[in-house]
């Protein structure tokens, strides 16, 4: 049996502040990574128009920070392959 494939969004919130270069972050609060600093995401809903869209509404669900999708740029993929141990389970795209 193939396994389903679900998609998500994980989006960084960058800026300049002073001639330093900052990225907001937030603290997992539970499942997958609890524990762990990270960017804000979840899941692609069936009424997102694109992936971009859901990584916005994502970024205003988490992080109350209102985004408009076509300001968001795609810069990477990722593929998570769970097996006995999902600590390795991050495969690169290139």
């Amino acid at each position: 049996r193939a396994a389903r494939v679900k998609q998500y969004t994980l989006a960084f919130l960058l800026r300049d502040h002073q001639g330093e270069k900052q990225v907001l972050l937030g603290m997992k609060k539970r499942g997958f990574g609890e524990g762990k600093w990270n960017g804000f995401g979840g899941k692609v809903e069936v009424t997102d128009k694109t992936i971009e869209d859901a990584a916005a509404r994502e970024m205003t669900e988490e992080a109350c920070v209102d985004v408009n999708g076509k300001d968001m740029e795609r810069v990477g993929t990722l593929v998570f392959t769970f097996t006995d141990k999902p600590e390795v389970m991050v495969k690169p795209i290139q």
